[in-house]
């Protein structure tokens, strides 16, 4: 099992249902981004030590891509329901360092197209999950300030709910833990771990 914990997040189900049901209608387009920075810094400070791994291409694989991307990515699949069958990308990562930022464009199987933008040196960045369907947009925040929203707009008829959400974490051990006793799990499983690191690759 793997800790995809989005998956847990409330609002993540709420939207994934409204997907499922068709309350969007057909998908047109989803953009995704969730990204960290400060003003004033181009490059990232010393980590601590026991972090420093995260800067070792090959220890780590990967920076922004593989610290918040695979997130991206699993969220993407679940939300959807859709394996994704093409990516382009952008990096500024090299052989010898990891990615700062990373921008891909991705087409699900059902050909929508994806964008997804993730960083660890964007200051300011607008963290948000935007689903446009041919009925409806939702608009999704999950990763910066309290409470977190999820906002539907059909037509005209403006649907907004509003959470703090409970720790996730401790959601996801619960899941496992129905898993192991044969209960149903909603969480990652070994398979969705490797469709994320095959998209991030």
């Amino acid at each position: 099992l793997v800790n995809f914990h989005l998956r847990q997040h409330p609002l993540v189900l709420e939207l994934r249902s409204c997907i499922q049901k068709g309350s969007l209608g057909e998908l047109l387009h989803i953009n995704m981004c969730w990204a960290v920075g400060t003003f004033g810094q181009s490059e990232l400070g010393a980590l601590p030590k026991h972090m420093q791994w995260r800067e070792d291409m090959s220890r780590a694989g990967g920076g922004a891509s593989m610290a918040r991307g695979v997130q991206l990515f699993d969220l993407l699949r679940f939300l959807s329901s859709r394996e994704v069958i093409e990516v382009r990308s952008h990096s500024d990562g090299t052989k010898k360092k990891v990615d700062r930022t990373a921008l891909g464009i991705l087409t699900l199987e059902s050909g929508v197209p994806v964008t997804v933008l993730t960083s660890k040196v964007l200051p300011a960045e607008e963290n948000v999950i935007t689903i446009y369907g041919t009925n409806a947009r939702a608009v999704l925040r999950i990763f910066e300030e309290l409470p977190h929203t999820l906002v539907i707009v059909p037509g005209s008829k403006k649907q907004q709910v509003e959470i703090l959400p409970k720790d996730m974490y401790i959601s996801a051990l619960h899941d496992m833990k129905g898993a192991i006793e044969k209960r149903a799990y909603i969480g990652a499983n070994a398979d969705d771990g490797f469709c994320a690191i095959d998209i991030t690759l």
